[in-house]
């Protein structure tokens, strides 16, 4: 792509030129680099890309590279420290987080809807639930649950600190609800990864 078209004025050394001669060829140079050398709204680059500024991000709004908008990935993605995540979708697999966090002191619905059929076989969930009570956070647990499309639920692995209040997860149609024990408030947090394959 050439930038600067030709000259109107070709001038050499040794030619007499008067100042609107100078001034055209000046005018149109930065006419031609203003329209032709502004950045590209949408660049597309076929070789590598090689960032060497090692800003680490802490946040969306942090790091050597920023978008405002999403990140398209048709390969890997490989990582040295903490990736931190609130959803992705990989293939007909769905991620999703939920940093929000419900209070409640009986039975609640914690993930909504992950069961619901889709152009796939749904088998299930897996889901992380951690909570803490609600006035001190010194009665602590992290439980990982299995919940299939057959209705069943069943706590895999958990973790308490301090005796936190028993719990019981069921599935009912197609969210998974966690009752508290005890009449105590607490704050729950979830991540989920659903177990799913196209028909």
């Amino acid at each position: 792509m050439t930038i600067i078209a030709a000259l109107p004025n070709n001038l050499t050394n040794g030619t007499t030129a008067d100042a609107s001669q100078v001034m055209a060829d000046l005018n149109q140079i930065v006419n031609n680099v203003n329209s032709n050398a502004a950045p590209l709204s949408s660049p597309i680059f076929t070789g590598i890309i090689d960032e060497t500024d090692t800003t680490d991000s802490t946040s969306t709004t942090t790091g050597s590279i920023i978008t405002a908008g999403g990140l398209g990935v048709a390969k890997s993605i490989n990582t040295k420290n903490e990736s931190v995540v609130t959803s992705w979708d990989i293939g007909t697999k769905t991620e999703q987080v939920t940093t929000a966090q419900a209070t409640f002191t009986t039975t609640a619905t914690i993930i909504a809807g992950a069961l619901t059929p889709g152009g796939g076989f749904d088998t299930g969930n897996l889901t992380l639930v951690h909570g803490g009570d609600t006035a001190s956070h010194l009665k602590t647990f992290v439980d990982l649950v299995l919940w299939m499309t057959d209705g069943t639920a069943t706590v895999v692995s958990n973790v308490g600190v301090g005796t936190p209040a028993a719990r019981t997860y069921s599935v009912s149609t197609v969210n998974l609800q966690l009752a508290m024990a005890g009449g105590v408030s607490y704050d729950i947090g979830v991540s989920n990864h659903r177990i799913s394959f196209s028909g």
